[in-house]
């Protein structure tokens, strides 16, 4: 492959990769937050955001993987009955790694915060769960109460019911 052609397919996967970032942004996350959704299933699983992110990035990486060691794979955007292409595969791992190093640079740079929507269901966990520290480890201890318990599910199903999370 001479370095015109090379340069094409860098061109056509950049430009499609730009268009998936604006279509996945919508689908994923607020204007406000590009983040949003590695954060919320940060928050849901007690991942990092970055950690969240790696795992989505890796499931594309195998899949890519996967077809081209089984040599089965459709070379396009877009199969024929509506599927995602090996091409499309490899253009959204390639943006999972610009978010994984967004979720790096954003966790290296800035203090974490707990997204709005969290916030009351947080302090509820808190009344769950304590946290001790002693000689640098930490212990977890169940507590709280039945009522407790009752509450947080509550406040976590209304937070789901009202769309303010996206899984």
């Amino acid at each position: 492959m001479d370095s015109e052609w090379f340069a094409g397919v860098v061109r056509e996967f950049q430009e499609e990769e730009d268009g998936l970032l604006i279509v996945k942004r919508m689908e994923y996350a607020s204007d406000a937050d590009r983040l949003e959704n590695f954060k919320t299933n940060a928050a849901l699983t007690g991942l990092m955001p970055e950690q969240v992110c790696a795992v989505y990035l890796a499931k594309h990486v195998q899949s890519i993987v996967k077809h081209v060691m089984d040599g089965q794979f459709d070379w396009s955007w877009t199969t024929e009955d509506g599927r995602e292409g090996l091409k499309q595969r490899i253009a959204d791992a390639r943006n999972y790694l610009l978010l994984l190093a967004a979720c790096i640079d954003e966790s290296r740079t800035h203090v974490p915060q707990v997204p709005t929507e969290w916030i009351g269901i947080h302090d509820v966990a808190n009344t769950l769960v304590s946290i001790q520290e002693k000689n640098g480890e930490r212990r977890f201890s169940a507590g709280g109460s039945e009522d407790a318990i009752v509450q947080y599910l509550n406040q976590l199903e209304a937070t789901l019911v009202k769309g303010e999370i996206n899984g």
